[in-house]
């Protein structure tokens, strides 16, 4: 374990609900094989006032809160390599990455960034990327080889979103 973190409030819009979460970063090792969480545990959810400011239900629950981020790292003889995912609630973004090397020959190198559009004023966006490279190169004939290949797929940006996004990151 390494950090454990308690948080005491209540939720956005809901000031009669008292909210508890706790939550813990640790990691895993199998010897060839990594975990680690960040960011795991449950969540605690107690009803005491409702909207109409009368007593409230006393209603109690108990909820998982998932890992804010996973990673992974491989170290065996034939594939070497890591990768994460990472997802924000708040904002509703996801992001992922991958570097993997299977006996030094071959690689593979993959980029996941999106905004899923959960949250008010966002809208869905997307970006993925994934490259392989290859050592030694893929001979072509007449000198030529092919030592790597990659692929960008983009889904545009909503403009009005975009443009009012620049103007308050640059001011």
């Amino acid at each position: 374990l390494s950090q454990i973190g308690i948080d005491l409030g209540s939720a956005d819009n809901d000031w009669g609900t008292l909210d508890l979460g706790m939550g813990t970063s640790f990691s895993a090792d199998f010897s060839a094989v990594s975990f680690s969480f960040e960011n795991m545990g449950v969540g605690m959810s107690l009803n005491v006032v409702k909207p109409d400011f009368s007593l409230g239900d006393w209603d109690f629950g108990i909820n998982f809160r998932f890992p804010e981020g996973i990673g992974i790292s491989i170290d065996t003889s034939a594939i070497k390599g890591s990768g994460l995912i990472a997802f924000k609630v708040e904002t509703g973004e996801l992001f992922g990455s991958l570097e993997l090397d299977v006996i030094d020959k071959f690689g593979v190198s993959a980029l996941l960034m999106a905004d899923l559009g959960t949250v008010d004023g966002h809208s869905f966006n997307l970006m993925a990327m994934i490259s392989t490279n290859f050592s030694p190169g893929i001979p072509l004939g007449m000198g030529f080889s092919l030592t790597c290949s990659a692929c960008l797929t983009p889904r545009p940006l909503h403009r009005p979103c975009a443009k009012a996004r620049w103007r308050v990151s640059s001011s």
